[in-house]
């Protein structure tokens, strides 16, 4: 196979991935937002206050998935910017292009969809951990509920260590 059609065949894939990618965001995004009060509004119409236990293990799944499909985005982006556009010489690839045009900031809106996805999830993750130490507290052993909150308290923590080391928002590693 001569490279250039490697080249274009690597590109080609690469932006069906990105495509998928922003697919499967976009479903997270948007089960994730629904996904969280339909439990809660179950738990509340069948009297079981237990589910609400579950409620930030869920919150923090989803943030994982974002986490990793944000990432594979910028990483196929990242791939194309190093490894194909420089092949392409005469023209300004649009990964290229959307890392050095700082008078526009192209990025902006990856970088507000970053920014409310984890606002949302910490407001979620909040909800969730304060519905189910509440249901500890009114239901089970004293000793259970500090265990809970603990327990929340520290998902909580490393959560946030991953999303500050892990966040990407462009193709700069």
């Amino acid at each position: 196979m001569e490279k250039q059609k490697y080249i274009e065949l690597q590109y080609l894939a690469l932006r069906e991935e990105i495509l998928q990618c922003r697919t499967r965001l976009f479903a997270i995004i948007t089960g994730g937002s629904a996904i969280v009060p339909a439990i809660q509004m179950i738990a509340d119409y069948y009297h079981a206050g237990v589910i609400n236990l579950v409620l930030p293990i869920i919150v923090v799944v989803l943030i994982f998935l974002f986490i990793s499909e944000n990432n594979a985005l910028m990483r196929a982006g990242l791939y194309i910017r190093k490894h194909i556009e420089p092949c392409v010489q005469e023209y300004i690839g649009w990964e290229t292009w959307l890392e050095t045009n700082k008078d526009i900031s192209p990025r902006r809106v990856d970088r507000y969809l970053n920014y409310s996805f984890y606002l949302v999830s910490t407001l979620y993750y909040a909800g969730g951990v304060y519905l189910a130490c509440n249901f500890a507290y009114s239901r089970l052993l004293p000793t259970f509920f500090v265990l809970l909150a603990v327990f929340y308290v520290l998902v909580g923590l490393v959560v946030l260590f991953i999303v500050i080391k892990r966040v990407l928002i462009n193709t700069s590693f």
